[in-house]
């Protein structure tokens, strides 16, 4: 009886063998992709994977285009991220950003392309209006979610020792609720 192990896979074998489908390679891979930057490495970001097909596929191999606009997407996605504790809102977040970048996109590809003839301009004009909505829904329901994720701050309030006033406060407006001890 032989009990040796077979031997140890490198990753890049581990990797060819997963994409074909071998299913033995599965423990090890699940050991591989649970550490966080393994993970972002081979892909698990489809959100940004999206947005780096978008911007390769626009202008290939133009690195003084796509590395700007990688920079300008980063510093949206800190912006827009100030403040969001939830994953419902990074998720948002990533949306409306990419939704931003596909619009821009068609935007700047429509304005360079002068030489359209009306059907392909009409084209574009449908493909640039529908993302439009798109964006402006992704920003429609980001700032939904954060309006309906304020916390009601409840405080009690003593004025003068007697006085007690429970104030509820939602959307930096105050409102006494209740009022005692008068």
């Amino acid at each position: 009886m032989d009990d040796q192990k077979p031997p140890e896979l490198s990753v890049r074998d581990l990797i060819s063998r997963a994409q074909a489908g071998d299913e033995s390679t599965l423990p090890r891979l699940r050991a591989l992709i649970a550490k966080p930057h393994v993970l972002d490495a081979i892909g698990g970001h489809l959100m940004r994977d999206t947005e780096t097909a978008l911007i390769a596929g626009f202008r290939p191999k133009d690195l003084y285009f796509a590395e700007p606009l990688k920079l300008r997407i980063e510093q949206l996605r800190a912006e827009l991220n100030v403040g969001s504790g939830s994953a419902i809102e990074r998720l948002l977040v990533d949306r409306t950003v990419l939704c931003w970048l596909q619009l821009h996109l068609l935007e700047l590809g429509s304005a360079n392309r002068t030489n359209l003839i009306p059907a392909q301009q009409l084209l574009f004009d449908r493909k640039i209006s529908a993302s439009s909505k798109r964006f402006l829904a992704a920003i429609k329901t980001l700032a939904t979610v954060r309006r309906l994720a304020v916390p009601v701050l409840v405080a009690r309030i003593e004025i003068a020792g007697r006085d007690t006033h429970r104030v509820a406060a939602s959307d930096d407006r105050p409102k006494i609720v209740e009022a005692s001890g008068c």
